[in-house]
């Protein structure tokens, strides 16, 4: 009995000396496992800080390019102010030692308006310079800049009554060319005319056209015009571009309705 009871003893003394180990082996992992838990939980509260950071910055970014935008159209808004009496003449043919102040009075006269030197302050062409005489190249455009917005007004609603006027009747040689009237917009303006006409087209829209430097589509001839100030407007009122959209270029030249 003895001799079990010291094997027993021995074996409990093993058992014990197994279980102290795998305890202690099993603690020294527990503690690893503390130690990357807490490293894991310092990460997620910096990525949660840094999440909070980005937020912010984000929220900075989207009010700074909201001012941005807001300075843009304002910017726009004076540079289109700048161009209310001026007066944008496509179509005339371009020849050397042309005299432009001439050739707008006696367009003037043609379309039946009643213009003084001293209402006009220069006429210009604007654009690059192309290589004259070319079968294939479009002249250059003609802007006059009164002195009054109210004459530049009269020589647009003058020449809307003479739509079919050409180069033929200002004595121009070459193939007739027929002129067209535009109010001067700036770049943007340009721009967001261009996409207008587009898109009104596609939604059904018959009417787009420009005046006082402001832009405005209508459906049909009774219903109520409504201005396009930016491309938002453009979403809102005219809804987005079909996917087939086509990205040809407009064809043609814009004329104010």
């Amino acid at each position: 009995m003895d001799k079990k009871f010291d094997a027993l003893a021995e074996n409990f003394t093993t058992l014990k000396k197994s279980v102290t180990d795998q305890l202690a082996a099993l603690t020294q992992k527990i503690g690893t496992w503390e130690s990357r838990i807490q490293k894991l939980e310092e990460q997620v509260e910096k990525t949660q800080e840094l999440s909070t950071i980005i937020e912010n910055r984000d929220k900075e970014i989207a009010s700074l390019n909201t001012g941005i935008q807001s300075l843009q159209e304002q910017l726009n808004v004076q540079e289109q102010s700048h161009l209310r009496n001026e007066l944008e003449i496509a179509g005339i043919i371009e020849t050397e030692n042309e005299n432009l102040h001439h050739i707008i009075g006696v367009l003037a006269h043609k379309i039946g308006l009643e213009l003084h030197p001293s209402d006009v302050d220069r006429v210009t062409r604007v654009g690059p310079k192309s290589a004259l005489n070319k079968s294939n190249s479009e002249p250059r455009c003609v802007v006059v800049r009164f002195i009054r917005n109210t004459k530049r007004n009269d020589m647009i609603n003058a020449a809307r009554i003479r739509k079919h006027i050409t180069t033929e009747d200002l004595d121009i040689k070459g193939t007739p060319k027929k002129l067209y009237f535009n109010e001067r917009l700036t770049k943007a303006n340009r721009s967001l005319f261009r996409e207008a006409r587009i898109r009104a087209k596609q939604a059904g829209y018959r009417f787009t056209w420009v005046k006082n430097g402001c832009i405005y589509v209508r459906r049909e001839k009774e219903k109520s015009p409504k201005q396009i100030h930016n491309i938002d407007d453009v979403e809102r009122i005219l809804g987005p571009p079909p996917m087939a959209q086509c990205t040809a270029p407009v064809q043609g030249r814009p004329t104010n309705a």
